[in-house]
């Protein structure tokens, strides 16, 4: 399966626009994993906040972090490996 975290940041400062949205196919029904789901939000996040701390400031370095920070929360709770698609866009 796939999954999209779609997160708009400020352009300044690198701050996240509310929470980023996940889109996922294939690979978890959203209605019955809406913990799950909020979960990943919240890595994603967290991912850019630690970016931000490291003075990181380069989107796809912040990409990858992302990528990485919600592929690896999903195999420790699913034991499943989908494709991450992080869409990260400054405003």
């Amino acid at each position: 399966g796939m999954l999209v975290i779609v997160m708009p940041l400020i352009a300044e400062s690198h701050d996240h626009l509310g929470d980023p949205e996940i889109v996922t196919r294939g690979f978890i029904y959203v209605k019955d994993s809406e913990d799950l789901i909020e979960e990943m939000k919240q890595v994603a996040v967290l991912a850019v906040e630690n970016c931000k701390e490291q003075e990181i400031n380069d989107i796809s370095a912040i990409k990858s972090k992302v990528k990485s920070s919600v592929a690896s929360f999903l195999f420790k709770k699913t034991k499943c490996s989908p494709i991450v698609l992080p869409v990260i866009f400054e405003v």
